[in-house]
């Protein structure tokens, strides 16, 4: 047995552990389910204080019609320590039938009740509650006005919108954030007024806030501020403002930007400062995002340089916009960048030079195929093939006749889309290269051949190959093709010791009886 007061066990009886909620129940003389029910009925109707309040609590954590209806009858419990335990329940129950009740408790004589019904009302979300959480907003405890803000917030109550921009005016940044997140995603332009007007003055994470606020509502009144923000020292800060500027549109920042880029030593402020000027797109951008791509000068710039993770951020920023404005001067600048020392602005310059599609960019999109980077090699093979459709061929070629077998089973799909009797013949060959996977991706890809003539023997031959993955690619291949003079060695293939090699051959059955319905499928 327990010394411990019943009080003590109530919470016991919606323990997650089913093994304490039925040792529980029967320290306390009951049975698992009515009976427990009853039980804390009865507490939260005649038991004390502290065991209407542990009943009120446990109720929270059980999931039933009746435990509401108990809950919000015990709101108007006469101890206000038992009304703020069933508001902070009811809450966490997230059934709306209690919204009423909760609305009507914001009446409540004692502050702390009043605030844990508004709390619970902030996680409900219901729309009833949304004139009530709006009048919370003026609350004098600054816990509730922030639950309430970012209830608002997550219920899109855009009726809340005035309060929302007198939020602003709120002693806690907090507060302040959460109203510049709404209003922008909400686009209220009637707010930018009041937005302009808090962002000089405010901490640095609510200014980020704003500056994301007028990005989203795009009203240009605000080009002069953002700007005015780009001269300060808070780096945060003035990243959003540079995004901000690339959001709205205004080609008036360009000037603003372009001397951010080249004055400022932050990286991550450089790199917003490009993205905002690829956004704007307008080519005076150019020379200022050419200079972007270049290491800084001096001592300290040999440290920004070698930086990769920070520095490399901004030449990939800059790549990309060249890339984006499609300026022809872009194309040497990005070949110097194409073997720097960071990854990511390698990749960024051979993408750009992909759009730019200028024949002096070949060669070093060739070298950037041997790329250390996969991705780089990717983007490279990718704008190669999109500068000259004819470097398509050789590029596979080149892939197919590589040492990764990953790569030449890629490479051989494409090569048999080509239509080429070079590639076709590669293929065929690679039919008998001692490494399995490459014959398998060679057969899989001899199926794709628009003239099958060419490929029927030599897939026939790997019929009795000794990977059962070959002779599976084989197989479905020559379903592909449907040529008849495959029937007389597919007919066999029922008992192979594979069951993929099995599956396949049943494939090509049931294709070849789809294609000749009137005769009979051959015998297995």
């Amino acid at each position: 047995m327990t010394n411990r007061a019943p009080e003590e066990l109530i919470p016991s009886l919606v323990h997650e552990d089913p093994l304490v909620r039925s040792y529980t129940a029967r320290l306390l003389g009951l049975d698992t389910g009515e009976e427990v029910a009853q039980y804390l009925k009865s507490s939260l109707l005649q038991g004390t204080v502290p065991q209407r309040r542990v009943a009120a609590r446990a109720m929270g954590e059980l999931v039933a019609d009746w435990t509401v209806e108990s809950l919000s009858a015990a709101l108007d419990d006469t101890d206000p320590a038992v009304r703020v335990e069933a508001a902070a329940s009811l809450g966490r129950l997230g059934n709306a039938t209690a919204v009423p009740q909760l609305i009507a408790v914001l009446s409540d004589p004692v502050p702390r009740v009043q605030a844990e019904a508004l709390g619970a009302l902030a996680v409900l979300r219901d729309s009833r509650a949304i004139p009530h959480l709006v009048q919370a907003l003026q609350s004098p405890d600054v816990t509730t006005r922030r639950e309430v803000a970012s209830a608002l917030l997550a219920m899109e109550a855009q009726e809340s919108a005035s309060a929302m921009v007198q939020a602003l005016a709120d002693p806690d940044g907090g507060i302040q954030d959460i109203a510049a997140e709404a209003l922008g995603r909400w686009g209220v332009r009637e707010a930018t007024e009041i937005l302009v007007q808090t962002l000089p003055r405010a901490p640095e994470a609510t200014q980020v806030a704003i500056c994301r606020a007028l990005g989203q509502v795009q009203d240009a009144a605000a080009v002069p501020v953002l700007i005015e923000l780009l001269e300060g020292w808070r780096t945060k800060a003035q990243s959003a403002a540079a995004q901000a500027l690339g959001e709205i549109g205004d080609n008036g920042a360009v000037a603003a930007l372009c001397q951010t880029l080249a004055e400022k030593r932050d990286p991550d402020l450089r790199a917003a400062a490009a993205a905002a000027l690829e956004r704007l797109g307008d080519s005076a951008a150019v020379p200022a995002l050419i200079a972007a791509t270049r290491p800084p000068d001096g001592e300290d710039g040999e440290y920004y340089y070698h930086d990769n993770r920070r520095e490399g951020v901004v030449r990939a920023a800059a790549a990309q916009a060249l890339g984006t404005l499609g300026s022809s001067e872009a194309v040497d600048p990005l070949v110097d960048v194409v073997h720097d020392p960071s990854e990511r602005a390698r990749l960024a310059a051979v993408r750009a030079l992909g759009l730019l599609r200028s024949p002096r960019s070949v060669p070093h999109l060739l070298a950037a195929r041997h790329d250390s980077y996969d991705q780089v090699v990717e983007a490279a093979t990718e704008a190669l093939i999109a500068q000259d459709p004819d470097l398509m061929e050789a590029v596979l070629l080149e892939l197919f006749d590589g040492d990764s077998p990953v790569d030449r089973s890629k490479a051989a799909l494409g090569l048999a889309c080509l239509g080429s009797a070079v590639a076709h013949s590669r293929l065929i060959a690679a039919l008998r290269e001692p490494d399995s996977k490459v014959r398998a991706a060679a057969a899989q890809a001899l199926g794709r051949v628009a003239n099958p003539d060419m490929v029927v023997e030599p897939l026939i031959q790997v019929l009795d190959d000794a990977d059962p993955q070959v002779r599976r690619a084989a197989i479905l291949s020559l379903a592909d093709t449907g040529d008849p003079k495959a029937e007389p060695h597919l007919r066999d293939r029922s008992d192979d010791p594979d069951w993929q090699v099995r599956t396949a051959f049943k494939r090509w059955l049931r294709v070849r009886q789809e294609r000749h319905p009137a005769e009979n499928a051959p015998p297995a």
